[in-house]
């Protein structure tokens, strides 16, 4: 439930995109379609931006390095705890069926595992990297 309601709200943070082939007849012309659009206040090509700029794609890159090692350096359960509660969404609840683990021991070690990580980007970022909660995915706190 929890899942869904998140991609809701994110699918209405996001403009909505509108090809312009499904806008209107096939016998109207596309600059009439542009016209109606521009005049509708469509988004049109919204996904073919240029781009992040330089700066932020190398600090994009050195924020995944971190997370990477910090992943890499945590005990074997709580990073696969993290992996597929963030790699492949899965819940409190589908991780501990998959396990085999008891659904507390999923929640203790996702709660320590987040912990960690915290501390790790706190060292390595600084204090205002760790200010915002890190998020415990989807259904079960």
């Amino acid at each position: 439930r929890n899942r869904t309601v998140d991609r809701l709200r994110a699918a209405g943070r996001r403009p909505a995109l509108v090809p312009v082939g499904a806008t209107g007849a096939d016998d109207q012309l596309e600059g009439d379609v542009l016209d109606r659009l521009a005049r509708g206040g469509g988004v049109v090509a919204g996904g073919t931006g240029a781009g992040p700029d330089p700066e932020s794609a190398v600090a994009t890159g050195e924020l995944r390095a971190t997370l990477a090692e910090a992943i890499a350096a945590m005990p074997e359960p709580e990073r696969i705890v993290i992996l597929l509660a963030y790699q492949e969404e899965l819940s409190q609840s589908e991780i501990a069926v998959r396990l085999g683990w008891p659904l507390g021991t999923v929640k203790t070690r996702t709660r320590r595992a987040l912990a960690r990580l915290r501390e790790i980007l706190t060292d390595e970022l600084g204090p205002t990297a760790a200010v915002e909660p890190v998020p415990v995915p989807s259904g079960e706190r």
